[in-house]
């Protein structure tokens, strides 16, 4: 599955904070230059990327069990 569908799909099904939020936080706290995603290293510039992305599809595609 291509990350970008992976990434609504998290959002939709809430598994995103669990899954990228939680690990992208503590990399930061931690000062880290990368972090696994799906079994990848990503740098913390594409992680941002990603956290910009799932911001942005919770905004267009809000959570129908809210």
């Amino acid at each position: 599955m291509g990350w970008m569908k992976q990434i609504y799909v998290m959002c939709q099904d809430g598994t995103f904070d669990q899954e990228f939020t939680k690990k992208y936080k503590e990399a930061l706290l931690n000062e880290k230059n990368s972090m696994y995603f799906d079994g990848m290293l990503i740098t913390m510039e594409q992680a941002a990327g990603i956290a910009m992305l799932a911001e942005d599809v919770n905004k267009a595609f809000p959570n129908k069990e809210t």
